[in-house]
């Protein structure tokens, strides 16, 4: 008689196998998971899946809450590197200023 081996099922899946899962793009996943309906698994600076997160999704109907998640917050130095580059529309990105 054989004794039942570990579960080999893996427990956290990449975007890639997620989205297969699924049976949806990539694009569409990560549209998901900024809209809270899928949570990722932060691991460094990987991004996994939980299996039972993309299960609970599946068995509530796919559901999206209506209410997405706000906007991060722009900082300071975004912005002023936004309003730099914007002004000057023709203008190339500098490097080196020649007249230093």
């Amino acid at each position: 008689m054989q004794t039942a081996g570990p579960d080999l099922r893996p427990r956290l899946v990449d975007a890639k196998q997620a989205a297969r899962l699924l049976g949806i793009g990539r694009t569409t996943l990560y549209e998901l998971m900024s809209a809270g309906a899928i949570t990722p698994v932060h691991i460094g600076r990987c991004v996994r899946f939980p299996m039972s997160d993309l299960e609970r999704f599946v068995a509530s109907g796919c559901a999206v809450d209506a209410e997405p998640r706000p906007a991060p917050k722009q900082t300071r130095a975004t912005a002023r590197a936004r309003a730099t580059r914007a002004s000057r529309p023709g203008d190339p990105l500098r490097l080196f200023d020649s007249t230093g």
